[in-house]
């Protein structure tokens, strides 16, 4: 996730001016860094480089038309799918507000560190979020890249838009029926609200693999912030308290917002600083995570137009279950 005002698409500039001279520029869209002043007589070349502030240009995004979900507090009713327009809403996270994509959203592609991307939201603190969309080198070398780059796009067979595939855990033996992308021992023996983050996922291994081997210890890595992802495992109906509880309850999730018996709706909010994952920063996160790299949640995926009916027309559609 590139941090506001750094490692942006890059327009390399050159002007020759007069000594005294200055060079006007939108300060609330573009950034000027100088990066060398070279006199030549009467007169100066001056070297400098824009820089476009991606998060205030999604933002200036933000649709005042009504369309977006309703908010009550930190939670968006999200009633339906969405598949026809694409617009900018906003929803509280853990930082402060958030801006995020949703529906038929055809311009929030980015190509980073050599990968294609699609921005999911722009976090609170200003950092962007994103999901990986592809290789690249395979992609731009494809006779049909502007398909595979659409909306509606099935990617069930050609498995361009994901690092791999394969089930969420192997492991059979739950520690106290604990589950999650990373889990462990209860933390407290009165409370199996509260978990230890020991154990990988199959999933998290996964991804911290790819990222190992393509963006770790490159100069990329500089650009990556250590921004939040919520491992979200709060129960659907209060919590357990005892081994023998954990087994009769579900998480939030269980069901979907859809289930009139489940009133869930979703949040951008992480309530648990334990289920809150960073690499560094303990002061909102956990700590436990081993490179800052994570996956969306169920949140996302229905804030960005799904929900439980297929939609081929909203950005993040694979043709791929999430």
């Amino acid at each position: 996730m590139p941090q506001k005002g750094e490692g942006y698409a890059i327009d390399a500039e050159k002007t020759t001016c007069n000594n005294g001279a200055s060079v006007a520029f939108n300060a609330d869209d573009w950034t000027v860094q100088i990066i060398n002043l070279v006199k030549t007589g009467t007169k100066c070349n001056l070297y400098f480089k824009t820089q476009r502030n991606i998060p205030n240009e999604i933002i200036a995004q933000l649709d005042t038309t009504g369309a977006c979900p309703t908010l009550n507090d930190d939670l968006v009713n999200v009633t339906g799918p969405e598949s026809t327009n694409g617009y900018v809403c906003s929803a509280p996270d853990d930082y402060g507000t958030s801006y995020y994509f949703r529906g038929n959203v055809e311009n929030n592609w980015v190509k980073f560190a050599g990968y294609y991307w699609r921005i999911l939201r722009v976090n609170g603190e200003g950092s962007i979020r994103m999901i990986y969309a592809g290789d690249a080198n395979v992609i731009d070398g494809l006779s049909n890249k502007t398909d595979v780059l659409k909306n509606g796009y099935d990617d069930s067979s050609t498995k361009y838009t994901q690092i791999s595939s394969g089930k969420y855990d192997h492991t059979t033996n739950f520690l106290d029926g604990i589950i999650g992308y990373m889990y462990g021992n209860s933390v407290n023996a009165q409370d199996y609200y509260y978990v230890t983050n020991t154990y990988n996922s199959t999933l998290k291994e996964s991804v911290d693999s790819w990222y190992a081997s393509h963006i770790s210890n490159t100069s990329y890595e500089t650009y990556i912030s250590d921004t939040l992802f919520c491992s979200d495992r709060r129960y659907t109906f209060g919590r357990p308290i005892t081994r023998a509880d954990a087994t009769f309850y579900d998480y939030r999730w269980i069901n979907g917002p859809w289930d009139s018996h489940n009133t869930q709706y979703p949040r951008l909010t992480c309530e648990l600083q334990n289920d809150r994952f960073t690499v560094q920063n303990t002061t909102i996160g956990n700590g436990s995570l081993t490179y800052p790299i994570a996956i969306m949640t169920t949140d996302e995926v229905v804030l960005a137009g799904g929900y439980n009916t297929e939609n081929r027309n909203y950005y993040l559609y694979t043709g791929n279950d999430y």
